[in-house]
């Protein structure tokens, strides 16, 4: 039986895949406990990607796009407001770990900072009390 994620643990992994061999097309959840993807839509809209992410083409082109997000109220239940400094705390480390690991990779990656958290939440697919953080884009330079 594999590990139950802590339910303080705020974030939630999201993949958008679109050109990778093993992979179909679409948007998968990643399950701590089983360590796997679980496909929670096949396809996306790239245009609505670009459009969440004001206009910033560039993005749809990678052929992965992993979304972190996170749902502030396991922290905040214990740490109370400040347990949102925690959570953004926790996104930047996941985040960083990410980057390092695709340049590890010999894969290009960066950080999309200017996003519409409505909007990349109808791209992800989003659970109400899923907030979007950080939109990483991932592939070949």
């Amino acid at each position: 039986m594999g590990a139950m994620p802590c339910r303080q643990h705020p974030l939630e992994l999201y993949v958008l895949v679109r050109n990778v061999a093993s992979l179909t097309s679409g948007i998968y959840r990643y399950q701590v406990g089983h360590h796997e993807l679980l496909l929670a839509k096949l396809g996306y809209d790239p245009e609505a990607l670009i459009d969440a992410t004001f206009g910033q083409d560039w993005i749809a082109s990678a052929p992965t796009r992993i979304g972190i997000a996170a749902i502030f109220e396991r922290t905040t239940v214990k740490y109370g407001d400040r347990g949102h400094r925690y959570v953004d705390l926790e996104a930047g480390h996941a985040a960083e770990s990410v980057m390092l690991q695709a340049v590890a990779l010999s894969l290009a990656t960066t950080m999309v900072g200017a996003s519409n958290d409505d909007d990349v939440g109808r791209v992800l697919c989003l659970n109400a009390n899923e907030i979007p953080l950080c939109p990483i884009p991932v592939g070949r330079p």
